[in-house]
Order: structure tokens, then sequence, then C-alpha cells
């Protein structure tokens, strides 16, 4: 899996299987306080109109604030468990003390069966758009000077395995909030 340098940045919120960023891209999004609910493109079709009205209403919660995306699921990436039509996910992130060293991280999804606009705000609540690794916003690209994590020159190579575990992760492969298989941490160079 490559390696996606920027996320998927714009006014869209709301992707179908004709026409979205690849898969890569949006676990970029995620990394810098994205949600993405994921839809099962067999659901989609009957509740399209619901799910663009759903990435309009999110995206004016304040913990989402114009982080909000729908798209809909590549089953190239692993059917979505029995029954399961929709996925919440967000990548979180806790700092240590300096508020510039990333601590943990964590894969975080919720599974549905259906839609609920109430599920959704209280996912997005519980996994603000501030708590991720890169919460930058998504139009600003950061030098480096800011916050010292997120300059290119120490940022962990493990990153691409990350994005795997977490394609694994979203297709059901894995149960409840799970932590990443460690903690990425700034270098100390």
């Amino acid at each position: 899996m490559e390696h996606y340098d920027q996320p998927a940045v714009g006014d869209r919120r709301f992707f179908t299987a004709a026409d979205r960023p690849k898969m890569e891209i949006l676990v970029h999004n995620l990394e810098h306080g994205y949600t993405v609910l994921w839809y099962d493109e067999s659901a989609g079709d009957a509740k399209k109109s619901d799910l663009e009205a759903l990435a309009k209403v999110a995206n004016r919660v304040d913990a989402a604030s114009g982080k909000f995306i729908v798209s809909a699921w590549d089953p190239s990436y692993g059917a979505l468990p029995t029954g399961k039509k929709f996925v919440l996910s967000h990548w979180s992130a806790t700092f240590e003390a300096d508020k510039t060293t990333v601590a943990s991280q964590a894969g975080n999804r919720q599974l549905c069966g259906d839609l609920s606009g109430e599920v959704v705000k209280a996912f997005i609540q519980k996994f603000p758009r501030t708590a991720s690794p890169e919460p930058t916003p998504h139009s600003v690209r950061p030098t480096g000077r800011e916050l010292p994590h997120l300059r290119r020159d120490v940022r962990p190579p493990e990153i691409n395995g990350v994005r795997r575990w977490v394609f694994a992760y979203l297709a059901g492969r894995d149960a409840g909030r799970v932590r990443l298989p460690r903690p990425l941490r700034q270098s100390s160079s």
C-alpha cells in the first residue's frame, strides 16, 4: 500500500463508489482529525439523500467542524461484517505534557446496521477532530516549526504499517477499540 502525502481536501464531504478518493487518502484524513463514515454500497443507494444530509449536519457540529466525510467502502479491502452497513471511524491520539509528542494512538470504530444521527453525534463528540495524531487544519500544511511531531524528517517509518492495520481494523477483523501495535513517538534527534 502506498503512503499518500496529502489528505483529501476541498469542500466535498460525501462520496459515492463512483467518485470516492482512494481509500489510502481517506485514511490519511483520519490522521488529520477527520471522522469517516464508511457505508456499504448496497445500503448507500437507498440512503443516499440521508447520507448527504448527515454529512452536512455532522460537519456543523463543533467536535467535527468540517472534518466529517461520508464515503462508500471499497469491498476490495474486505467485506464489512454481516449485518453491518455503516462504520464510523476515527484515529485518535493523546499527547505528552509538552503537547507536541504523541503519547499513544488508537483506532476507534463503531459498526452499525442502520443510520442514526444520535449515534453519529455521540461518536464525533467522543472522538473530536482535535484528538488526532496531526490535528492541523485540513487545508494547511505545517512547516514543522509550530509542532515538531509534524516535521517530515522526524515522521516515523511505521506509518505505512499503521495504515495497513487501519484497513484490517475497519473491515472488522478486530473487535472494539484496539490500541495501535505500538505508540508512534517523535524521535529525539
